[in-house]
């Protein structure tokens, strides 16, 4: 036991301490702020049968520290939370954070949130993948197993809570689903280009796309039943004060990170944070009008535009940071905006099109992918040569990049 412990102790000496900056503290703030306002406070006696049944997990055939075990979870979660597949910590970050927030996910609710969550995390691990060129075809295939694998547990999850009469909760649990799936199939569309193959991000795209469609049909089963019970006038009331505080909460969020984003992000955000103020208003009037069934359903498209905002700033902001070496492997190469330069983009001169595994350039290789003879390229008559995208290549071969989202 002494030499377990003396194990222990050297391991975690051996760390090296991950500081947070203020952007990252930032972040968890406004999550936190987020989350309580999209999750008021249970009733007690949920929390009270869970640690009856889960405080003390560990029996004395299992002598691990308290201490030992807070440290573990705590004190290594937040870094590996940012790992994706091929990180040292990405085993730890599927196999012991995710199993322990699946422990204190203790209501059918919370169970189908975390599923939706973790389904979500997969999109955002390919998003990382994909601006640094290492989405490889095995790893987006695992990465849309993943996602599909909790999509299903989701649903099942969801269905318990339908079958409680829970509608409302289902609802707006689809919603709020469907809301990150479209904001994330922006962010891999602008990742991909404009016609994305099945090589780069098209099968995780189109595994995407019919889980939404799913999603819709679902919400809006839900949403009819809705309509038709004695819960849609509580229902929607009960969502004016909630929609008004999440479009509140996302105007700031944008506000104080609208300078991470470029001009066609920002249109498209202030698009969407206008059309949630505009459902907002009209399910208002609805409701004064004693039309619940559609206030109800319009003031949850409102509070899905919020949503969609909040996950698609958070989107481009990770992959803002990431480009530049903030929480995955260093790149070379960035533009302007805080891109990655290579993020598979189509580039075509008027010989042929280069293109890699993932998006990857080859700039030693002919446009048709293979290895260049003679030790040099020829060179073209210009100075550049001009390719999609606006993207061009210099004589030497680098890329100059003005990429818009």
């Amino acid at each position: 036991m002494k030499e377990s412990e003396d194990h222990l102790e050297k391991m975690f000496q051996s760390f090296r301490p991950v500081p947070l900056n203020p952007k990252d503290k930032n972040e968890i703030r406004q999550r936190l702020i987020r989350h309580m306002d999209e999750n008021p406070v249970r009733q007690s006696g949920e929390w009270k049968q869970w640690f009856k049944q889960h405080l003390f997990v560990f029996n004395m055939a299992q002598p691990l520290p308290v201490a030992f075990v807070f440290i573990l979870l705590f004190g290594v979660s937040f870094p590996a939370q940012a790992s994706v597949p091929g990180d040292f910590l990405y085993p730890y970050k599927v196999h012991v954070v995710e199993n322990v927030r699946s422990w204190i996910a203790v209501t059918n609710e919370s169970q189908t949130q975390l599923s939706f969550e973790l389904a979500v995390e997969r999109l955002e691990e390919a998003e990382v993948l994909a601006s640094n060129d290492e989405l490889n075809a095995q790893t987006q295939q695992y990465l849309k197993e993943q996602f599909q694998g909790y999509v299903a547990e989701g649903y099942e999850e969801l269905d318990q809570i339908k079958g409680n009469q829970n509608f409302e909760v289902s609802s707006d649990l689809a919603a709020t689903f469907e809301s990150d799936l479209n904001a994330h199939t922006k962010i891999l569309l602008s990742l991909a280009g404009s016609d994305p193959q099945e090589e780069d991000l098209g099968s995780l795209l189109g595994s995407i796309q019919e889980e939404i469609q799913n999603t819709v049909i679902v919400k809006t089963e839900v949403n009819s039943t809705l309509q038709a019970s004695n819960q849609v006038h509580g229902a929607a009331q009960g969502k004016v004060d909630s929609v008004e505080t999440k479009i509140d909460s996302t105007k700031n969020f944008y506000e104080e990170n609208k300078s991470e984003l470029n001009d066609d992000v920002r249109m498209e955000i202030e698009f969407q944070i206008e059309t949630a103020q505009s459902l907002a208003i009209s399910g208002q009037e609805q409701l004064e009008g004693d039309d619940f069934p559609q206030a109800f359903v319009m003031l949850q498209e409102a509070q899905q535009s919020a949503h969609q905002v909040d996950t698609l700033i958070q989107g481009h902001i990770r992959l803002n940071e990431n480009s530049v070496g903030g929480t995955h492997n260093d790149k070379d190469n960035e533009n302007s905006n805080g891109w990655n330069d290579k993020g598979n983009e189509n580039l075509s001169n008027e010989e042929g099109t280069t293109s890699g595994s993932g998006g990857k350039e080859k700039s030693d290789s002919n446009p048709n992918g293979a290895e260049a003879t003679g030790g040099e390229k020829e060179s073209t008559e210009e100075n550049t040569i001009e390719v999609e995208n606006d993207v061009e290549l210099n004589e030497g071969g680098e890329v100059d990049l003005e990429v818009s989202f």
